[in-house]
């Protein structure tokens, strides 16, 4: 996050003092990037008696570190620290010691299993950016936590999106609400409206960053494909099915073929662990498939072929959609 001290945050007192000396601490530690007015802000360490340290020098650095920052580009959330009145909509600003309590705060990233959907999100991430991602994991910064399903993240989402206006009407300062991101998969088996309940985590983050007068997606998104093994490719699945043999090898090479022959929407919403019954399948078809091609499609991996299957080969995931790149940048925005 860029954390802008401003001059009017900079008033003498031992809390705010104490307060903004933890924000450089954080981004000293690389947590966060400095911007402000370089003379306001090295007057002010200045004055500030650190054994054996000349503060004023500690901030040069960390200014610096920020253009450098700045210059490459990347985008990041803005908070101002501030000596008047906090706001927690955007344009963040808050006092030192509420600017401290969020940035020491991590981002807790929700997914609906926090082992396997985090080891999918980081497939699509590319080398910088899953650099960015483990470390801040590993430091604390990011929090990776299973919301127990869709069901348990919609009454989640809910939750925070009512807390967030029941502590701005009351003005009392936010935590947890203000530091999450919700993903999750779509489990649509048909192009169209979402499932009940993506729906209504939808309705929840969509309000919550209305609420704080954020973009949309700010607080998460609901993925575009039914799944995980929605994301790898037929040729994947054709591979796989060559570590089988007899009727076995058959039936996956004939499932992968008729993925892909048929294309977008079918591979959009298939079932890979149950199949798909004709019926449901009708709406999905590009062309008409062979007797046998609808066998495979009916009959699909089973549960636990279908697992064992993405878990060996979740490193081919593309994404066609090309959702999920701008995605991770968001969560790296937020850190």
């Amino acid at each position: 996050m860029w954390v802008e001290i401003t001059q009017g945050a900079l008033t003498p007192g031992v809390e705010d003092d104490l307060a903004l000396l933890g924000v450089l601490a954080l981004c000293w530690a690389g947590r966060h990037q400095l911007l402000g007015d370089r003379a306001a802000l090295t007057a002010w360490a200045s004055g500030i008696g650190i054994a054996g340290t000349d503060l004023s020098d500690v901030v040069d650095v960390l200014l610096d570190r920020g253009q450098q920052v700045q210059a490459l580009g990347p985008s990041q959330e803005l908070l101002q620290v501030v000596g008047a009145q906090a706001q927690w909509t955007a344009p963040l600003a808050l006092r030192p010691a509420a600017a401290l309590g969020l940035l020491a705060r991590p981002l807790r990233l929700w997914l609906e299993n926090g082992r396997n959907d985090w080891s999918f999100l980081l497939a699509f991430a590319s080398p910088a950016q899953a650099r960015l991602l483990e470390g801040a994991a590993r430091a604390g910064w990011l929090v990776v936590s299973s919301g127990g399903g869709c069901g348990e993240l919609k009454v989640l989402v809910e939750d925070l999106a009512t807390g967030l206006g029941a502590k701005l009407s009351s003005g009392a300062e936010l935590g947890e609400e203000r530091r999450f991101f919700v993903v999750l998969d779509s489990d649509r088996t048909v192009p169209g409206p979402l499932p009940s309940s993506q729906q209504a985590v939808e309705r929840g983050l969509r309000a919550a960053e209305g609420t704080l007068s954020q973009p949309q997606g700010w607080a998460g998104q609901v993925l575009q494909r039914r799944e995980a093994e929605n994301y790898i490719p037929t040729d994947a699945l054709e591979s796989w099915a060559m570590t089988f043999t007899g009727d076995d090898r058959t039936q996956i090479k004939r499932l992968a073929r008729a993925l892909r022959q048929q294309g977008t929407p079918l591979l959009d919403h298939y079932d890979y662990k149950k199949g798909m019954a004709a019926a449901v399948l009708q709406p999905l078809l590009s062309a008409a498939p062979t007797d046998d091609q609808s066998r495979a499609l009916h009959l699909g991996l089973g549960a636990e072929r279908g697992l064992k299957f993405y878990q060996q080969h979740h490193a081919a995931l593309t994404d066609p959609s090309g959702e999920l790149g701008p995605l991770l940048a968001r969560v790296l925005e937020r850190l």
